[in-house]
């Protein structure tokens, strides 16, 4: 019997190409300073669930890049292969994302916009936490659509998934909190516009479970990293840095560029053009809710 959703040949050429442009030189160059703090984390005889990574969680370098370290060993090959596998699995993510949206076409280009994106391929050379966010938050975008679709034909593990890659992604970076936040204002706004009880009820449950499993950590995390600096860096107020994250995410390195206003008018031209672009959407066809979510995308950082 034939798979429901069985991987078409183009697919298969793009999760192949994204995986050989992932090797090209990949052990040419020696670890550099990000890359040889994870290293000296993973390597540690000692576990410390403790934001130590320069103020980044601990999750990716004990529990993922550890263990992998144990299995294939420390060379510069070797550990950025992890990243390789994590950015190819992040190209499948994004085709199940965009076809779960908008059908198999808008999948397939999705995962080649991803295979191909520079920054993409960059951070899937680095033994750095990047492409592991991206893949947690490329699936929890992925389930938010699933019961965003139909919620009453998830069951219990949908929502518990839910819950548990919201804890994993902000485990694994921080600036994840953002899209937590996201996720949860399109859900509770969607349940409560449409008045479906059972639906609350349920996403409540998945955020109690986050909740419940984050706090512990997250706690002790921010009198940890609420003054942490990097060097050479200047303080942000909090609204400088909301919009320094959010601009630079949505328009790249090349929003960074130039003095602080060229950048702050930057990133109101873009909310501007998002908001205009929403109200057009939801004059033509108010029930385009999908364009409506893939707009607001841009509202808050997603992948980088």
């Amino acid at each position: 019997m034939p798979l429901k959703h069985r991987p078409s040949a183009p697919l298969l050429l793009v999760l192949l190409g994204a995986f050989a442009l992932r090797l090209l030189h990949l052990g040419g160059q020696s670890f550099w300073w990000d890359e040889a703090l994870s290293m000296l984390l993973a390597l540690a005889p000692s576990i410390e669930w403790r934001p130590a990574d320069a103020g980044h969680p601990p999750l990716y370098d004990y529990a993922v890049l550890k263990p992998w370290l144990a299995l294939v060993g420390p060379s510069e090959f070797a550990a950025r292969a992890l990243s390789v596998v994590l950015g190819v699995l992040a190209v499948a993510l994004a085709y199940q994302l965009g076809r779960r949206m908008f059908g198999p076409a808008t999948g397939l280009a999705g995962a080649f916009l991803v295979a191909v994106s520079p920054i993409q391929w960059w951070y899937s050379q680095e033994v750095r936490m990047y492409t592991l966010v991206a893949c947690l938050v490329l699936a929890l975008l992925a389930l938010l659509v699933r019961v965003l679709d139909d919620p009453a034909t998830a069951r219990w593990p949908v929502w518990v998934a839910i819950g548990l890659l919201e804890v994993a992604a902000v485990y694994t970076q921080y600036l994840a909190a953002v899209v937590v936040v996201y996720v949860n204002v399109v859900a509770l706004g969607v349940f409560a516009w449409r008045r479906d009880r059972a639906a609350l009820v349920r996403w409540l449950g998945a955020q109690a479970l986050a909740v419940g499993l984050a706090l512990p950590f997250l706690l002790p995390a921010l009198g940890q990293v609420g003054g942490y600096v990097p060097p050479n860096a200047t303080p942000l107020g909090p609204l400088s840095f909301l919009i320094q994250v959010w601009g630079g995410f949505l328009g790249g390195t090349l929003a960074l560029l130039g003095s602080q206003t060229t950048f702050e008018a930057f990133a109101l031209v873009a909310a501007i053009a998002v908001g205009v672009g929403t109200v057009v959407l939801f004059a033509l066809d108010p029930l385009r809710r999908r364009d409506l979510l893939l707009l607001s995308f841009a509202l808050v950082p997603l992948l980088a």
